[in-house]
């Protein structure tokens, strides 16, 4: 299975779908957190194997846009 290369804006998007809200900036660093308190960290120089990892550990749901089927990452 080919690993989707995501941009960091599209992830941040994907994010704020999921219930995440932009809380600060730390250096190259996006913060976004949610409503339980939990935080994410997204490097603006985002690469596809650090974004298979935050959407697992978040357990964030991915819109695929060819079939525009939700899906859930989790291997």
């Amino acid at each position: 299975m080919k690993i989707k290369q995501w941009k960091s804006d599209e992830f941040c998007k994907m994010a704020t779908k999921n219930g995440f809200s932009f809380d600060r900036q730390s250096g190259s660093h996006l913060i976004y957190t949610n409503q339980n308190g939990r935080h994410m960290s997204i490097p603006v120089n985002l690469n596809c194997l650090i974004a298979k990892r935050l959407i697992k550990e978040n357990n964030l749901v991915v819109i695929d846009k060819k079939s525009k089927k939700k899906r859930n990452v989790t291997a």
